[in-house]
């Protein structure tokens, strides 16, 4: 049998997940450590190994996090419709509102780093560099279209 959330600091966060999930704590307990299978009319409750019941802790926090961040770019895409239009005097012109997120970790240092490390870190760099130009030249071409001068 598996023993998972068995200290003090882990049953709270049980709880409180629990909580959130609309779940008492027992029944939250159970789903970690135990895979629940219907034959025919009768159904089994088979119990996980460790790495099972790790493994579906990490399923359920992935699907938490996917969840929440497509909630949130959906929010954000709502408040900064590009499509909503303004009116100045005569003349019409669609808002350019914008926001630009880059989620990248950053260039880890690790005690031995691969080359899949090197790879990533490459390429997290390289976002970085496209991600500054890109809103440095939006940036230079909407000072230039209000008439703000930008050289130094």
């Amino acid at each position: 049998k598996v023993r998972v959330c068995s200290d003090a600091k882990s049953q709270r966060g049980l709880t409180l997940a629990g909580t959130k999930f609309g779940l008492p704590k027992e029944e939250l307990h159970n789903v970690l450590r135990s895979m629940t299978t219907k034959i025919k009319t009768e159904q089994l409750s088979i119990p996980l190994t460790v790495a099972q019941a790790l493994d579906t802790r990490d399923a359920i926090c992935k699907a938490i996090y996917d969840g929440v961040f497509g909630w949130l770019v959906q929010q954000i895409n709502r408040a900064t419709d590009v499509n909503l239009r303004t009116k100045t005097g005569s003349e019409q012109h669609q808002c350019d509102r914008s926001v630009f997120l880059l989620d990248i970790f950053g260039f880890e240092s690790l005690q031995t780093n691969s080359l899949e490390q090197l790879c990533v870190n490459l390429a997290n760099e390289t976002l970085q560099h496209h991600y500054n130009n890109h809103l440095f030249v939006k940036e230079l071409e909407e000072c230039k279209h209000e008439g703000i001068s930008v050289t130094s």
